[in-house]
């Protein structure tokens, strides 16, 4: 029952974009191509920096702005790494437990088996 208003749906929804694209191609052929120039991502830089200066120039070119900046940038910079680093840590703790773990798990087995040995022996 899903499985077929599934393909109805999908049925119906080609036809109604095949229906659109029958109205629309005679209209967008009539329209044309404009060719718009693209600004090169350098120009766009140029461009916003122009901007920028023009609007702020001895906000944006005095040394206060940007040690200012760099302090935030090398603080954020420093928090990322130390969540790194702990992180990191964590992860390293985790599978030192597990190793840890894994050991011990081994060595009771061990003690398992030759006690059960030693019992056989015994029983003979």
């Amino acid at each position: 029952m899903f499985e077929s208003i599934a393909v109805v749906t999908l049925f119906a929804g080609l036809l109604g974009i095949i229906g659109l694209l029958i109205r629309k191609i005679p209209v967008l052929k009539r329209v044309g191509v404009v060719k718009k120039k693209r600004a090169g991502f350098p120009a766009l830089i140029k461009k916003k920096a122009r901007r920028i200066i023009v609007l702020s120039p001895r906000k944006f070119l005095g040394s206060k702005f940007l040690n200012i900046f760099f302090q935030k940038l090398l603080s954020k910079i420093k928090i990322l790494s130390l969540r790194i680093e702990t992180e990191c840590n964590r992860l390293l703790e985790k599978t030192r437990e597990k190793t840890r773990r894994g050991k011990e798990n081994e060595k009771y087995w061990e003690k398992i088996s030759k006690l059960s040995l030693k019992r056989k022996k015994r029983q003979k």
